[in-house]
C-alpha cells in the first residue's frame, strides 16, 4: 500500500529568514498543498526534536531554505542531518532554496534554486516534485528504511538536548575498519591509512597506556568522538608508533585525499557535502560525506599532521586538509599549510598511516 505523508512539503529555515518561509507557504496554501513550517506558538511545552523527527519524517519534500545565518544554527542543523538519515531513495527530495551565497549540496536527492523574492516560482517547482511519481519501493529498500526510522525513534527518545547534530548520524553509522587500503600512485607505494582523524576516545586510550597526559582540548566541544587537537608534532608521531604506524607522507596524504578523482576536495567538488568548514569549533568525525576510499574529513574539521618538512629549512611541519575554521580556497587538497612542529593548535590533529 502507497504511503501517505501527512505533509507534501516539510519547510526548514532559520528564524531569521521566516520571512521568506512565510511568503512561499502562502503560496503553497494556495495551491492546496499541505506543509510543515514550524511554529512556537503551536507548541508550547512540547519536545522540539521529537517535532521535527515527526514532520521531516512525513513529509514528501523537503524545501531548505538556506543562508549563511541558517548553516550557524543548531536546529537547522538537526534538521538538515533528520533529513539525510530518512530519505531513502527519493529523487529530487529536496529542493534547496539559497538566499545568499552558500554552498550548493549537489547530490542525487538535491535541486536547488535562488532567491529573487520569487515566491509563485518557488512553489511551482514544488508542485511539479509532488506530481512526479514515485519508483517502487523494492522489499529490501523498505527493510533498510523501517531499520533507519527505527534507529532515528530510538535517538529521539534518548535524545539530550546538549547533544550536537553530528552526534546523530554517528550513533546511525555503523562501525568502520580501523585501516584502509590507497593503491599506489605516481609518488607512493600502496600504504594503509585510517579512516578518521585520530579521536578523543582513541588518544586517551593512549594516555592511559603510556601514563602521559591528555592536552587540553575546547571545553565546549569535550566530545569523545571528536579529533584530538593541541598535539603536537611529536606527540602525534608517538602516538602512531604507538600504533605500529607512522604520519602520513605529503605524498600520501594527497594520494589517499584525491580517491581517485579529479576534484577539488576531498570526496567531490561540492564542500559543503564533503568538510567542515568556515565554522567557529570542530565536528565529530564522520559527519559529512567521505571520499571513494571510504575517507573522512580529509577535506575539513581538524587539519592534519604530515610526516615532511615543510621545506628545505626544515623549521616548520607540513600540514594538510584545511580545517574547521579554513577558507573554501584553504580546503582544496593541494593547497600546503605548514607549522612549527612544537606547536598546539586548537585546529590540527592527525591520522595513521601504515606500510603494507
Amino acid at each position: 500500500m502507497p504511503l501517505k505523508p501527512k505533509y507534501d512539503i516539510a519547510i526548514s529555515v532559520a528564524e531569521e529568514d521566516l520571512h521568506v518561509a512565510k511568503k512561499i507557504a502562502e503560496k503553497l496554501a494556495e495551491r492546496g498543498i499541505r506543509y510543515y513550517l514550524y511554529a512556537e506558538a503551536d507548541n508550547w511545552g512540547k519536545n522540539i526534536f521529537n517535532i521535527l523527527l515527526h514532520s521531516f519524517r512525513h513529509a514528501r519534500h523537503v524545501l531548505m531554505i538556506t543562508s549563511q545565518t541558517y548553516i550557524k544554527k543548531y536546529w537547522s542543523e538537526i534538521e538538515r542531518v533528520i533529513t539525510s538519515a530518512v530519505q531513502t531513495g527519493r529523487q529530487r527530495y529536496i529542493l534547496q532554496l539559497r538566499l545568499d551565497e552558500t554552498e550548493i549540496w549537489i547530490t542525487r536527492y538535491v535541486v536547488y534554486k535562488d532567491w529573487q523574492n520569487n515566491p509563485d516560482e518557488i512553489a511551482d517547482v514544488l508542485q511539479n516534485m509532488l506530481r512526479q511519481r514515485s519508483r517502487p519501493i523494492l522489499l529490501w529498500v523498505a527493510c533498510i528504511a523501517a531499520a533507519i526510522v527505527a534507529c532515528v525513534i530510538w535517538i529521539s527518545y534518548n535524545y539530550d538536548t546538549r547533544r550536537q547534530p553530528d552526534e546523530i548520524v554517528t550513533l546511525l553509522s555503523g562501525s568502520r575498519p580501523e585501516k584502509i587500503q590507497i593503491p599506489a600512485g605516481p609518488l607512493t607505494k600502496s600504504f594503509l591509512i585510517s579512516p578518521t582523524e585520530v579521536t578523543i576516545s582513541d588518544y586517551i586510550a593512549y594516555c592511559t597506556s603510556q601514563r602521559k597526559r591528555l592536552p587540553p582540548q575546547p571545553d565546549h566541544r569535550f566530545q569523545d568522538n571528536c579529533p584530538v587537537v593541541n598535539v603536537t608534532w611529536y606527540e602525534a608521531a608517538d602516538y602512531c608508533r604507538w600504533k605500529g604506524g607512522r604520519l602520513p607522507t605529503e605524498a600520501e596524504w594527497e594520494q589517499a585525499a584525491a580517491g581517485g578523482i579529479n576534484s577539488k576536495y576531498s570526496g567531490g567538488n561540492n564542500a559543503g557535502n564533503v568538510a567542515i568548514y568556515g565554522k567557529d569549533k570542530y565536528s565529530q568525525v564522520a559527519l559529512r560525506d567521505t571520499n571513494r576510499y571510504g575517507l573522512y574529513d580529509m577535506t575539513g574539521n581538524a587539519a592534519e599532521w604530515c610526516s615532511d618538512w615543510f621545506d628545505e629549512t626544515r623549521k616548520q611541519k607540513s600540514v594538510r586538509g584545511g580545517a574547521y575554521n579554513s577558507t573554501v580556497h584553504e580546503l582544496n587538497f593541494r593547497y600546503r599549510n605548514k607549522e612549527d612542529p612544537n606547536a598546539r593548535k586548537p585546529y590540527i590533529g592527525f591520522r595513521v598511516a601504515w606500510d603494507n
